[in-house]
């Protein structure tokens, strides 16, 4: 299990690396409706950033036979594009099996720091 999760996060790093939506889209459950609702937007920063992320300090607070609830620390750092300021966000998401593979169901940002 431990290993989907670090390639979940693997993927997301290569997908925002690439500015590949394809791959970001892959990895959010299909019931993950506020995804869905920020795509456009999502896609307008791809277009305009290339940006790296890492996950780090990855908890599982609760999990049960097809999810997963998780804290942990995504920091973003601008590789090149407009202004932005790098950023460490505290965060919990709960993930959801989709096809064998768990997927980002949720999000939900505790707090904010700019690097």
């Amino acid at each position: 299990m431990r290993n989907n999760i670090d390639t979940l996060f693997e993927n997301l790093s290569v997908g925002y690396k690439e500015q590949n939506i394809d791959i970001i889209t892959n990895l959010h459950h299909p019931g993950n409706q506020m995804f869905t609702a920020s795509l456009e937007q999502l896609k307008t920063i791809l277009s305009n950033y290339k940006l790296e992320t890492g996950y780090n300090d990855i908890q599982i607070l609760q999990q049960d036979n097809d999810v997963i609830v998780l804290r942990l620390s995504q920091m973003t750092k601008k590789i090149d594009g407009p202004e932005f300021k790098d950023n460490v966000m505290d965060m919990v998401l709960i993930l959801k099996m989709d096809n064998h593979e768990y997927k980002i169901l949720s999000a939900a940002p505790i707090t904010t720091s700019f690097l």
